[in-house]
């Protein structure tokens, strides 16, 4: 491969083209001249050139029409100006050279010593930010499949199970975060909850925080541990495992959905709240609020069994956990929402929403009163208790269109209505297929779909969960024959990743909603004979 600097001059002046290539030995620089912009240009477009020298005086194109038009094909590649002209005392030259941060200039009178190191000079510079430019796009590229990983390593943004159903949203300030969530069950009925915030950002935050996942799946074996004993053995392990060169926020709970009885405590974390569904108040009032020394400060930290919160609550209860960034979320004038306000939101929010989208209207509603700077990672965990209704079923799925199929039997058979039956499996099945193949970007495991129907005596509701693509139904303008503006608005309903156009004909009615990068959309089916 050749290591000689390839010159591209361009000037009107033979001889100027011929005192450039004297000045430059051909053991270490190629140079092509031109006395024509026009060829010059085309040659730069079929050809590889290090630095570019220009003339500013030419006729037709002059040296500065000339650049711009380099500056299509590359923006980049180093120029240096090289004029016999003398500058105002405004400066024009100078301002017209040097808006271009790429852009050098020098005068004609120049000798080969300070022509030959003008070269160099800038022909150094350019490939140290070629360096620099492919080192962060790599490191960019290996921070996007690290937050992936990251991703995959978390529990899914819905998880159910006969006892408990749980949905969170994680969302990172850059593209991998040291907020870490768990649930694992202990026992029947009895499961953690674990939520924390572990110091910095970044790649260092992200790999503690999959030691501390490791951490806690080594723990979790034995079933009667105390949130105290847990939160000791945690800041061991940062002590001594992690050599103390980092710590963490925590909150710890043992919640056992049989008893309905929670068993927490909280290391410098916020605690969790507990609202009540039914009143839209949270429970625990300020017990929230208490917490010890994060996890990893001191070696000799005790947490204690006192300081342990144990309450009971009732089956209609909505516990939520959240990290710290929550409250550091900023509005335009960088104000930070109060925790009083964000309580009363929490609570009256409960009211309104059940676990499977609470964390996702709790941002929505957060960011439409104007705290949308996130200023760090922001983590928001919920669950309810399985409460066991005759009249509803509930399905969680995967992104796939076999699953679809048997989620739509389901769903059929649960209906006694041959014509109701044929309705709701043809509804889930052009739904569904729609969302996966247009809707979402990704279908990787993670990525479900929540289900659920509820029967009435003279119709059925069917609600749908994704985290797709947003839809804005909107009945004023979907509610068209397909003969309206030559069959357009058809095809922009078939293919909108809804498939609404046969949706609209099967439904009495159709609402939908979007919170923060979740779809929440309801069918009602007229249940007839």
């Amino acid at each position: 491969m050749s290591t000689k600097i390839k010159v591209l001059a361009v000037d009107d002046e033979k001889f100027n083209l011929m005192l450039i290539s004297g000045c430059l030995p051909k053991n270490d620089y190629e140079v092509t001249g031109f006395t024509n912009p026009v060829e010059a240009l085309q040659t730069f477009k079929k050809e590889f050139f290090d630095v570019i020298l220009l003339d500013i005086m030419m006729p037709g194109i002059d040296g500065f029409e000339l650049r711009k038009l380099l500056r299509k094909i590359s923006k980049y590649k180093p120029i240096i100006f090289l004029t016999a002209m003398v500058d105002d005392s405004k400066s024009t030259l100078l301002n017209e050279v040097s808006w271009d941060p790429y852009t050098y200039y020098m005068k004609k009178s120049f000798t080969q010593k300070a022509l030959k190191q003008k070269i160099d000079h800038v022909h150094g510079i350019y490939l140290s930010q070629k360096q620099l430019s492919s080192n962060y796009n790599r490191m960019e590229a290996e921070l996007t499949l690290a937050g992936g990983v990251q991703q995959l390593l978390l529990p899914s943004w819905c998880v159910a199970n006969e006892h408990a159903l749980t949905s969170s949203l994680y969302l990172p300030k850059s593209q991998v975060s040291g907020d870490i969530y768990a649930f694992f069950q202990l026992d029947e009925g009895k499961y953690l909850l674990f939520i924390g915030d572990i110091a910095g950002h970044g790649i260092s935050a992200a790999l503690y925080m999959m030691a501390v996942q490791s951490f806690i799946k080594k723990t979790t074996y034995d079933k009667n541990f105390a949130p105290h004993v847990f939160l000791n053995e945690l800041n061991e392990f940062f002590c001594n495992e992690l050599g103390g060169s980092s710590y963490m926020t925590c909150s710890v709970a043992i919640i056992d959905f049989v008893t309905n009885h929670i068993h927490m405590q909280s290391a410098g974390h916020p605690g969790l709240f507990i609202c009540s569904s039914e009143s839209g108040v949270i429970i625990n009032s300020d017990n929230y609020k208490k917490g010890g020394i994060p996890a990893g400060w001191f070696a000799n930290t005790q947490y204690n069994p006192e300081d342990n919160i144990e309450l009971d609550f009732p089956d209609d209860a909505l516990i939520i956990g959240v990290t710290d960034g929550l409250f550091d979320i900023c509005n335009e004038n960088e104000a930070s929402l109060a925790p009083s306000m964000l309580s009363e939101i929490i609570g009256s929010l409960s009211g309104s929403s059940d676990a499977v989208t609470f964390p996702h209207r709790l941002v929505n509603a957060i960011t439409q009163m104007g705290y949308d700077h996130l200023t760090d990672d922001i983590c928001i965990v919920a669950l309810e208790k399985k409460i066991c209704d005759p009249t509803l079923l509930e399905l969680l799925i995967p992104p796939s269109l076999p699953e679809v199929s048997k989620a739509a039997v389901t769903f059929s058979q649960q209906n006694n209505n041959p014509k109701t039956a044929v309705k709701i499996e043809l509804l889930i099945h052009e739904y569904l297929n729609n969302v996966i193949i247009h809707g979402l970007d990704n279908k990787n495991s993670k990525q479900r779909i929540f289900l659920s129907q509820k029967k009435d005596e003279d119709k059925i509701v069917i609600r749908v969960v994704d985290r797709g693509r947003n839809w804005n139904y909107n009945p004023d303008t979907e509610a068209k024959t397909d003969t309206d503006n030559d069959g357009q608005l058809y095809d922009a309903a078939a293919s909108s990743g809804r498939g609404l156009k046969i949706i609209r004909d099967i439904t009495s009615s159709i609402a939908s909603s979007s919170y923060c990068g979740m779809n929440e959309s309801i069918f009602t089916i007229e249940n007839k004979e």
